[in-house]
């Protein structure tokens, strides 16, 4: 039986191939169309679980799009639906912890049984949890595919077969009795019956007392074989019914039913749910958020856009300048150049920008007013590398990573480059700037080339600038506007940076000379 999948459109063989189960339970996500680097450079820090994280690598449909911003959004918006979906993620934990004690590697065969009535129950306990999780009037349009995965797992309540898998399960317990208590001392055990009235006279004393809490919680304990064989002491009419049982059931579990592919469900609960707490997380700090349209043409329009990496730095979204932006394939207005003065803005538009693409690819709402984008196949970033280089080495290694990108773009490609090959001369970085920046133009390349150098500005790529107040000392307003090319109005900025003003020029000249250099 294939499960539909709460994030894919094509059941969970995609989840399977990009985030599979090893034969201990561990996940170990694959390698996907948007590099680790891209998370680096974009994701803010601590948004997302380090697992949860990979799913941003894999950019989705555009019917997987729409149906994963119904579901988070609908967990965003509903606390009742968000706490049962939590409770549903605890569920798939529990049975995951059964299923892998069940598979135990250490166990005998003879012995594996036992553990199936157990594992059948967590089975189906599961099942009940996901087929009560929506109302049976749910569709796509307000819960996406969380309304068809319910509707899977209340036909699977219905099959005949598993309701008689229910009845047995139930007949095995009645037929116990009592619960057994295990006593571990000095590498021996030793196993007795309890009757379970005593237990509850117990139990009520303690809430009597007002004192429940301080009742012990009930330990998850390894599938040990000294345990088993004093249980089955107690009881040694157990393996022969445990093992009927597997042999009644077991293949239709293991074989038709699949319940393995039931433990993919964990990551994509936690996706969702991550992604919804998020989300309010940054409406809580004031920064709008939306579900963009999946545009029908390549096109990237957002109205009223924010950076929400600057919440981390305690900045409320009222205090950000929202900035928008256009880009259109249709008129060629797709690649800019973005200029202007240093503390300006460009940087912040760069990642608000990858940011919301990101999120966007992934099916989670966007910090701006509005908007709609394509579903582009492919997200690039070219930052800064944190490593520290020589002047060659980091100009190798920035040559490096754009010819990889190169290699990659396509017209179904969004690409951010922030001051790309600033670590050398400037004729050299002018030279290679023009050459990647016109190549990602004519290919159809979505994305912005951040970049001091206003020579660059001139030519077909159109270009985005910095606003600047020239009448109020240069003050920076943080909006991005087009223009048709830059004058000398930031030369000021960028000398500075590079020191190459008088003041700068003469403190190199110090340092130079007290190093012993000739000058």
């Amino acid at each position: 039986m294939e499960y539909p999948s709460l994030l894919w459109n094509d059941g969970p063989g995609r989840n399977r191939e990009f985030f599979p189960l090893g034969p201990d339970g561990k996940v170990t996500p694959a390698d996907g169309p948007v590099a680790a680097n891209v998370l680096h450079d974009l994701l803010p820090e601590g948004a997302f679980s380090p697992l949860i994280s990979n799913y941003f690598r894999f950019p989705c449909s555009a019917g997987e799009i729409r149906a994963r911003q119904k579901l988070i959004w609908r967990l965003t918006e509903d606390d009742a639906f968000l706490t049962a979906f939590t409770d549903l993620g605890e569920e798939v934990s529990r049975f995951e912890r059964l299923y892998y004690r069940y598979k135990a590697p250490e166990l005998p065969e003879d012995r594996r049984c036992l553990l199936f009535p157990a594992a059948a129950a967590g089975f189906l306990q599961l099942a009940r949890v996901f087929a009560a999780l929506l109302p049976e009037e749910a569709g796509e349009d307000t819960y996406g595919y969380a309304a068809p995965v319910c509707t899977c797992f209340r036909n699977l309540l219905a099959d005949t077969r598993i309701q008689s898998l229910e009845k047995s399960l139930h007949a095995f317990r009645a037929g116990r009795g009592e619960d057994v208590r295990l006593t571990l001392q000095n590498g021996t055990v030793t196993a007795y019956a309890v009757s379970a009235r005593y237990e509850d006279t117990l139990r009520q004393y303690f809430e009597e007392m007002g004192i429940a809490d301080a009742w012990p919680a009930p330990r998850i304990h390894r599938a040990d074989p000294a345990v088993i064989d004093a249980y089955c002491i107690v009881y040694p009419d157990v393996p022969d019914r445990a093992r009927r049982m597997v042999e009644d059931y077991g293949s239709l579990l293991e074989e038709e039913y699949r319940t393995a592919d039931v433990l993919l469900y964990r990551q994509e609960i936690q996706f969702c749910r991550e992604a919804a707490l998020y989300t309010r997380r940054m409406r809580e700090a004031g920064y709008p958020m939306c579900l963009p349209e999946v545009a029908g043409e390549r096109c990237i329009r957002l109205r009223d856009l924010r950076d929400v990496s600057l919440a981390a730095r305690e900045l409320r979204g009222e205090a950000v300048v929202p900035n928008d932006v256009t880009m259109t394939g249709r008129d060629r207005s797709h690649f800019f150049y973005v200029t202007g003065a240093n503390g300006g803005g460009k940087t912040t538009y760069l990642r608000a920008l990858g940011i919301a693409v990101l999120f966007f690819l992934t099916g989670c709402p966007v910090s701006a007013a509005s908007g709609e984008i394509w579903p582009f196949c492919r997200l690039c970033t070219h930052f800064p590398s944190p490593e520290n280089f020589e002047d060659t080495g980091r100009f190798v290694d920035e040559v490096r990573r754009a010819e990889e990108i190169r290699a990659l773009a396509d017209e179904d490609t969004v690409a951010l480059f922030n001051e790309t090959f600033s670590g050398t001369d400037e004729q050299k970085s002018e030279d290679y700037s023009r050459r990647l920046a016109e190549d990602m133009y004519a290919t159809g390349v979505f994305g912005l080339y951040v970049t001091h150098i206003h020579s660059l500005t001139h030519g077909a790529i159109p270009t985005l600038a910095a606003v600047i107040d020239e009448e109020d000392n240069n003050r920076r307003t943080w909006k991005i506007r087009r223009i048709d090319g830059t004058d000398s109005s930031f030369a000021g900025d960028i000398l500075k940076k590079y020191r190459l003003t008088e003041e700068g020029l003469a403190e190199r000249l110090t340092e130079m000379r007290r190093k012993g250099a000739r000058v």
